[in-house]
């Protein structure tokens, strides 16, 4: 595109399947930066990590605020 992104939102809909593939192609990329066992290593931890899903949380509910007020400052955009 060479005016920029589509107008179109981002999905926040994602399904299992897609975000499987979406982390597939993550670890193929990490996997080239590191041995296979050090990736599942830390893969097994983040599942099993309490602290790190709560982090994650706190920052999407975070990120959902702020743009929910830079949203509410600017105004509705229109994505005609």
């Amino acid at each position: 595109m060479k005016d920029g992104l589509s107008p179109r939102p981002a999905r926040t809909d994602l399904t299992d399947r897609e975000l499987t593939k979406i982390i597939g192609g993550l670890l193929g990329g990490l996997v080239q930066m590191t041995d296979v066992q050090t990736l599942r290593d830390v893969v097994s931890w983040w599942a099993d990590s309490d602290e790190a899903w709560e982090s994650l949380e706190q920052v999407k509910k975070m990120t959902n605020e702020a743009v929910s007020k830079i949203q509410s400052a600017s105004g509705p955009v229109n994505h005609a």
